[in-house]
């Protein structure tokens, strides 16, 4: 943090201020003579490992005026606090993991991919995961980590022969098969459950997507889904 402190024109004794944290002295300006002609600003600064509760004050002092007396220029008195971090690191064996819900989602005909959007979170380790259209997982760490997937549908009477099924992308590619895929084997109305899991090797910054998709003519509606990942190794 750094401070100035701007007196205004008194030509007699010296001006000075101060930074203390939780009542200790971290910086400290030169003490400045007075001007008969113009102000005189007091700055100084210091470095603090700061910790809730405890309490930062910024204190003038001039040795002769009266009261003190401050500089009618505003901009020229000021106090600047700048958070420094130290790049985030993740260790290797810290835990990552995320599961996120899900209660609707249209699955059109005709076999296009469509996303899983899971916008519930129950847990998320590290924020890895991006809710909406374009959800997805984004590895924090490399490792392997392990996906599981699961999704309830409405009773409806898909197209006889069609298939539904739920397939992992990585990095906006196919990946692999992710679960079972129902076939409609006769004209009578079902509500398909597709579970599955497997494992997948990302580094980071990579990310991972769930997306389903279903043949024929009539759509598909999901009712409920679950997205869980989670590192392993």
């Amino acid at each position: 943090m750094n401070h100035s402190i701007a007196f205004s024109v008194l030509a007699a004794g010296s001006r000075a201020s101060q930074i203390l944290y939780d009542g200790v002295i971290i910086g400290r300006s030169a003490d400045l003579p007075g001007s008969s002609t113009s102000f005189v600003q007091a700055k100084s600064e210091g470095l603090i490992n700061a910790q809730a509760g405890k309490i930062v004050k910024i204190q003038a002092r001039q040795d002769s005026g009266g009261n003190l007396a401050y500089a009618t220029d505003s901009t020229q008195t000021y106090l600047i606090i700048e958070e420094i971090k130290s790049p985030a690191t993740i260790s290797a064996t810290e835990i990552v993991a995320a599961s996120y819900t899900g209660t609707s989602g249209t699955i059109t005909a005709g076999g296009t991919r469509f996303i899983v959007d899971a916008p519930t979170k129950v847990y998320d380790t590290h924020n890895a995961v991006t809710t909406g259209a374009s959800w997805k997982f984004t590895a924090p760490i490399s490792g392997i980590y392990t996906v599981k997937y699961i999704s309830q549908h409405a009773s409806a009477t898909y197209t006889t022969g069609a298939g539904l099924s739920a397939e992992l992308y990585k990095n906006g590619s196919f990946y692999s098969s992710l679960t079972n895929s129902h076939s409609q084997q006769a004209a009578t109305a079902v509500g398909p459950v597709l579970s599955g899991s497997m494992d997948v090797s990302l580094n980071a910054g990579d990310y991972i997507d769930v997306r389903e998709a279903i043949g024929g003519s009539v759509a598909a509606t999901i009712n409920s889904s679950i997205i869980a990942i989670s590192r392993v190794k």
